[in-house]
């Protein structure tokens, strides 16, 4: 996984910067983000599942009208409807106005990749997980059950 600090965006060292002694992450955490976002954040990296008809959807992807009409398309490929249904693209959630956001949208990408891959298998021992990140638009991550 990549290593990224997000005390280097220049925003964040200019505000930091700004304080004597420098305010650390946890400072930054603290005075900038609110728990509402930043339990937001935390829901997009480790979110909870639902099972539906033998599926694993990612709780705040989950749509009945959406999931039934997908299910008519794939049938009984449980894995295919998963990979459609669960995948985000992260374009749709936050802008990238330079290069530096742009390796910062892959590694938060990264890290849902891991995030939803661990709490999947975590939550259903009896199935396998795959967690993939594909490029389609923007950095787009999803999560689906391995083919047998």
């Amino acid at each position: 996984m990549s290593d990224f600090d997000p005390m280097e965006f220049p925003e964040v060292d200019e505000w930091s910067g700004s304080f004597t002694p420098r305010v650390d992450f946890q400072g930054f955490l603290a005075r900038r983000v609110p728990l509402s976002s930043g339990m937001a954040v935390a829901e997009l990296i480790m979110p909870q599942f639902v099972e539906v008809s033998g599926c694993v959807i990612v709780r705040f992807k989950y749509d009945e009208s959406s999931f039934e009409q997908w299910r008519e398309r794939f049938g009984s490929s449980p894995s295919e409807l998963e990979r459609t249904l669960n995948h985000v693209h992260l374009w749709d959630i936050f802008d990238a106005e330079s290069t530096q956001e742009e390796v910062a949208l892959e590694v938060l990408a990264e890290k849902m990749c891991v995030g939803w891959q661990v709490k999947a298998n975590g939550d259903f021992p009896d199935k396998r997980f795959v967690g993939e990140i594909t490029a389609e638009y923007g950095p787009t991550v999803t999560v689906y059950t391995q083919s047998t």
